[in-house]
């Protein structure tokens, strides 16, 4: 059994800037990644972009290249993760799945595929939405035509000369729905996209909430 004092579990942007702050704090600490660092973000979609500026989406002691633009790509992020545990000189092992957590005399024993590891403190930082869920709804199993997640969506080509509809007007769906129904899309694929009445609900129950625990205020939007 491999003694530790700090194991981090997962290599993306929570788990190597953890990581990095801990040495940083001179106290030794191990990342456990069971495929390879930032893997979820490279599974992301194609033409996916931060909404949230390269100034402000940096990593501790760290930045995104200027050629990454004012919001970096899923491929920048990816790089950037990459580069980071480099040049931070983390001890990242991959291909190291976690498979159980016990505590263990005033500590924590982790069984992983790679073996026994004691450890003092463990920082599990996996993300809480790395496995898609699809709503159980009424007639899904008699649905002739393709159902999708958000997280398995990759580019629109798939799609060419289907009806798409999107479901959700969260920060995936919104940037999905603009691919498949740009004049780009439509033009090289022939795309038509349907949009949900209840987006536009969510919408102006997100805008009342907001004037409702900030109070209204000169220029803002009134929900109609």
């Amino acid at each position: 059994m491999v003694d530790r004092p700090i194991v981090v579990v997962g290599a993306g942007p929570a788990g190597l800037a953890s990581a990095a702050e801990l040495q940083r704090a001179g106290l030794a600490a191990v990342v456990l990644e069971r495929d390879a660092i930032g893997s979820s973000w490279k599974g992301r979609y194609d033409r996916l972009r931060l909404n949230s500026s390269r100034w402000t989406s940096r990593l501790p002691g760290s930045r995104h290249a200027r050629r990454a633009g004012v919001f970096p790509s899923r491929d920048d992020m990816v790089c950037s993760l990459e580069g980071y545990a480099k040049q931070k000189r983390l001890d990242v092992r991959l291909g190291a799945t976690v498979e159980r957590i016990d505590r263990d005399d005033g500590g924590w024993a982790l069984a992983t595929s790679a073996g026994a590891i004691a450890a003092h403190h463990v920082i599990v930082a996996t993300g809480f939405e790395r496995r898609p869920v699809i709503p159980e709804w009424p007639g899904r199993d008699s649905f002739e035509g393709r159902l999708l997640h958000a997280g398995d969506y990759r580019n629109a080509e798939p799609f060419r000369g289907a009806a798409v509809l999107v479901v959700g007007p969260g920060c995936s769906g919104m940037e999905i729905a603009r691919m498949t129904s740009s004049t780009e899309a439509r033009q090289a694929s022939g795309l038509r996209f349907e949009r949900l009445r209840t987006s536009c609900c969510a919408r102006r129950q997100a805008m009342r909430s907001r004037r409702s625990c900030c109070g209204s205020r000169p220029g803002w939007p009134t929900p109609r």
